[in-house]
């Protein structure tokens, strides 16, 4: 990856890495963004450095994090600064939008914005996204949820019992969530 990094600063409107991947192919897909300049979102540069024009995400993603599924699709993980707050999208390899997956609506807290900071695959095609949110589609789930493969909410999954509090909890974030040998 240190080689991949030495090639970042090819991009002149790029002025902040959120997250990097070096794919199989060589290529390096990169999400990032500008304060001065438009949010340049997710990219994907050749080997080289230079741009790869076949990939165009939509312009709108703001991506916190990204996994790069074993099909060649990408899970990311946004923050969304108004409502609705669809903090969620499953691209295609080349980068556009996959309409087999819809995002619901992460509850934000407080005054927050709502992101998803982590995302976990499982065998079933399902997620564990982890961030800083309150709910799900209206479906308490204080920063922890599972999300099914097209988009909606496991509801008999609620690892922390969201229901047992009312209160905003402002310091519930999740930043990383580590797998585990099944034990």
């Amino acid at each position: 990856i240190s080689g991949a990094i030495d090639l970042l600063p090819t991009l002149a409107d790029l002025a902040g890495v959120r997250h990097l991947s070096v794919l199989p192919t060589g290529r390096i897909l990169v999400s990032g963004y500008n304060l001065l300049a438009p949010f340049i979102g997710l990219r994907r540069l050749m080997p080289d450095g230079s741009l790869d024009t076949s990939f165009s995400a939509p312009a709108d993603i703001w991506p916190n994090t990204f996994i790069v599924l074993n099909d060649g699709r990408l899970m990311v993980g946004e923050s969304k600064q108004s409502p609705p707050f669809h903090c969620l999208t499953r691209l295609l390899a080349d980068g556009g939008v996959d309409s087999t997956f819809t995002s619901g609506s992460f509850g934000m807290v407080g005054l927050s914005n709502a992101n998803v900071n982590v995302i976990h695959p499982l065998p079933d095609g399902a997620y564990i996204v982890g961030g800083h949110f309150e709910s799900y589609d209206g479906e308490m789930r204080k920063s922890l949820a599972r999300i099914l493969p097209d988009g909606s909410l496991d509801t008999d999954y609620d690892p922390v019992d969201a229901t047992w509090t009312t209160l905003p909890m402002w310091w519930a974030e999740v930043s990383t969530i580590l797998p585990c040998d099944g034990g």
